[in-house]
């Protein structure tokens, strides 16, 4: 009975691996599908866990502005 359950369980963990994987791919793509100057914001703010406040500067633009392109990113 517990081989049966590990099993189981074993098969349930890769086919979630295997979604998020899938999943993973579809995120990058789209990300990757962005405009430049949005692509990199979002990436700066998201992947990167820079502050708004911390981007705007970098990019010489305002923090309205810089939320505007993560904002259409999203």
């Amino acid at each position: 009975m517990a081989d049966l359950n590990n099993t189981a369980i074993m098969e349930f963990v890769e086919k979630e691996d295997s979604f998020l994987e899938e999943r993973l791919k579809l995120l990058e793509s789209a990300i990757d599908q962005l405009p430049k100057k949005n692509r990199e914001v979002f990436l700066l703010s998201k992947k990167s866990g820079y502050k708004h406040m911390e981007i705007a500067p970098q990019w010489d633009i305002s923090e309205n502005a810089m939320e505007q392109h993560i904002s259409h990113a999203n």
